[in-house]
């Protein structure tokens, strides 16, 4: 059952939480972002709030791999964005005030230091610079590269206790450059400040530099030549071959993937010589610094190689108790290698899990369980440990319901409340949940038909934050035209009672009160809206419907079922002069198809005699309508009346159990195994407890 929003061409949704509210549906569209907000559209002076961007659907939408192409992580009120086109970042600054901007990363992260004879010559120390190459080294799209330079084959004297030193001398201390501002002999201080001057104890010395710089090169000359802006000073206008290309670069793919572990941020790349996973300075997320002015500290940034036998290309990094990576070729894990001692550059390893391979869809964490989708999107995969064999097993855990996921996966996420479901968008369009409680034991997966092709999916906290609403941008084909929705499932029935049912306290009243509450307050179809009559209005007409022009829709009206009607081309239906609370959507149907029974037998499972039912007892719970029988030929009405009761009474959900006579001539010697089919088309609830079957069997 899902609410219509809006219509809007092909979208992506993306999620963005808030503290004390629900959060926001981001939708990702051809060269726009929209908003959705409190199950509605963000809006500025009545129209859509939209923000520019540079995301063409083909830059969404990823054909070969067939997913979204955009990967998203949040911190506080940024949204960052990676896209192998693209560093971008989507910032809150107040719930109607949004900007994409920009991403630059700060020093670094760093390809490995030059290894050939090459050298490069630096024209000056400070402001933009020419930088040139002994041999071919730069490409036009080394533009916005970051580049660092340092000495080498430096004989610059060492600081040492009780040495003289003239004014103005310069001296190296722990790698860093400091200058003498008067002659003595030096004290018994070491100098390691960075930044003014400070004394030994007898000389004082003013900081230079750390025996390199960094420039980020903003203009192509030649092969050989380009102009670059100085961002740290450079030591000196220097000849050296001991250089280094930052990893990030137009001309190669932007992180495709990032998350933050241990306080640090981590970013995938796809590097010049291979996979990298990069984690940035401690606390400092935009600098990826791997030294602290000439040193390698705790702190630092790190980078780990992400290796492999096979091609391997980056697909996502997700963090939980570990850090796992995923890729073309397999599934990794970054953790430290001493659990004593901080996660560094030098206490930190890698391990490969699997070779398993993954498709480039965000990885969902619950609890101690990452759940990931295989590079082929037919299988959901659980990364759990193992005490067994003290490592990470990636479990299929939807192997029970694999003919549900043949098409493959495109997008999912992740509902907690009320239900744990992991909501599934299919290739083929289907809606797909799978319900996943790893404590109690529970992997099940089941079909929805929206009557729609379900394209992404994202889910926020509720408005009243009371449960986790399910975003869905849905394709229909309304009047042979084809139409998208951005849209959110309803839970069915409203989840807080009214004050007049509150305030009742004998428990049998409350209880009617409350399923006649839950009837008239049911909402079971697809793609509706519901509309509540103002004072004094008495119209028969209901426009609104546009969206569902032509088609046949279920109608419920102060919380009983009338007949179907088509939605004429003014968008409108027919209601009566009384009916104050109209939902109007296309119908639903929701259909429960167990597995074949197979009753024991004296001589085995069963498998080869023939199970006949006799009748079947349906417990429920606060339900209405539907049927049951062997096959869809053999369906037949659930009855929860009485024959004493009158015919035109009021609908009474009921909660109890239901005894079902089962058709004649349903249990064929061919089908052996019993069948169950339960279904229920109209606008009321149907909530089973339990399937209790009267059987006998051929075998005894």
């Amino acid at each position: 059952m899902a609410d219509a929003v809006k219509t809007s061409k092909r979208g992506f949704l993306k999620k963005f939480k808030i503290s004390g509210n629900a959060g926001f549906i981001i939708e990702f569209g051809d060269k726009y972002i929209r908003l959705f907000v409190n199950h509605g559209q963000l809006l500025e002076e009545s129209a859509a709030y939209e923000l520019t961007s540079p995301y063409t659907l083909s830059d969404l939408w990823n054909e070969e791999l067939e997913c979204c192409n955009l990967q998203t992580v949040q911190n506080g009120d940024i949204l960052y964005l990676f896209h192998p086109k693209y560093m971008k970042r989507l910032v809150r600054y107040a719930n109607d005030n949004w900007a994409l901007e920009d991403w630059e990363l700060l020093n670094g992260p760093w390809n490995h230091v030059n290894t050939t004879e090459t050298t490069i010559t630096a024209s000056g120390t400070t402001g933009t610079i020419n930088l040139t190459a002994s041999a071919n080294l730069f490409a036009e799209d080394d533009v916005g590269r970051l580049i660092r330079l340092t000495l080498v084959n430096d004989d610059t004297t060492a600081w040492q206790t009780e040495k003289e030193v003239a004014q103005n001398a310069i001296w190296t201390s722990d790698g860093k450059y400091y200058q003498a501002l008067n002659a003595g002999t030096t004290g018994n201080v070491k100098p390691v400040h960075t930044e003014g001057s400070k004394s030994d104890g007898a000389v004082t010395w003013k900081y230079l530099h750390a025996g390199y710089g960094t420039a980020k090169i903003t203009e192509y000359v030649s092969q050989t030549g380009v102009k670059a802006s100085v961002i740290t000073e450079l030591p000196k206008e220097l000849v050296t071959s001991h250089f280094e290309f930052g990893m990030i670069y137009p001309g190669k793919n932007y992180p495709m993937s990032g998350t933050f572990y241990k306080n640090r941020f981590w970013i995938l790349i796809d590097a010049d010589d291979g996979l990298k996973a990069c984690g940035s300075y401690s606390g400092d997320f935009n600098n990826f610094a791997d030294q602290d002015f000439g040193e390698v500290t705790d702190e630092c940034a790190v980078t780990v190689p992400v290796n492999s036998k096979e091609y391997n290309q980056g697909r996502w990094i997700a963090a939980a108790d570990v850090l796992f990576v995923g890729t073309s070729s397999g599934e990794f894990y970054i953790d430290a290698v001493s659990n004593g001692s901080a996660l560094a550059a030098d206490n930190v390893a890698i391990r490969q899990i699997s070779s398993i391979g993954s498709k480039p869809i965000e990885p969902v964490a619950i609890g101690g369980h990452v759940l990931f989708v295989d590079r082929f999107g037919t299988s959901i995969r659980d990364l759990v440990y193992s005490y067994d064999r003290d490592g990470y097993d990636p479990l299929d855990a939807s192997i029970l319901g694999r003919h549900l996921l043949v098409s493959g996966i495109v997008a999912w996420d992740w509902q907690d409340c009320p239900d744990k479901i992991l909501w599934l968008a299919m290739a083929d369009g289907r809606l797909v949940s799978f319900t996943f409680d790893a404590q109690q034991q529970v992997a099940a997966l089941a079909w929805h038909d929206l009557s729609g092709a379900v394209e992404s999916i994202a889910v926020i906290p509720s408005n009243d934050e009371r449960r986790d609403d399910v975003w869905l941008a849905v394709k229909r084909t309304i009047g042979n035209v084809c139409k998208r929705y951005v849209e959110w499932i309803d839970s069915g029935t409203k989840e807080e009672y009214g004050a007049d049912v509150e305030s009742i306290s004998d428990p049998d009243k409350r209880e009617a009160a409350e399923i006649e509450f839950v009837r008239d307050n049911s909402f079971f179809v697809d793609s509706g809206l519901v509309y509540n009559r103002p004072t004094g209005d008495t119209a028969t007409k209901l426009t609104g419907f546009e969206h569902l022009k032509g088609m046949e829709v279920a109608v419920s009206a102060n919380g009983m079922e009338r007949p179907h009607q088509i939605v004429a081309d003014d968008g409108s239906i027919t209601i009566k002069e009384t009916d104050v609370r109209v939902v109007v959507g296309l119908p639903m149907k929701s259909v429960m198809v167990p597995q074949k029974i197979y009753l024991p037998t004296d001589s085995g499972y069963g498998l080869s005699a023939v199970q006949r039912i006799d009748h079947l007892t349906l417990m429920v719970y606060r339900s209405y309508g539907g049927k049951a029988g062997a096959s869809y030929d053999k369906m037949q009405e659930i009855l929860y009346r009485t024959s004493s009761e009158l015919a035109g009474h009021d609908v009474e959900l009921f909660t109890g159990n239901v005894v079902i006579p089962w058709p004649a001539g349903s249990s064929l010697v061919k089908n052996k195994g019993a069948n169950i089919i339960i279904e229920n088309e109209s606008v009321y609830p149907m909530h089973i407890l339990a399937l209790v079957p009267s059987m006998a069997s051929s075998g005894g």
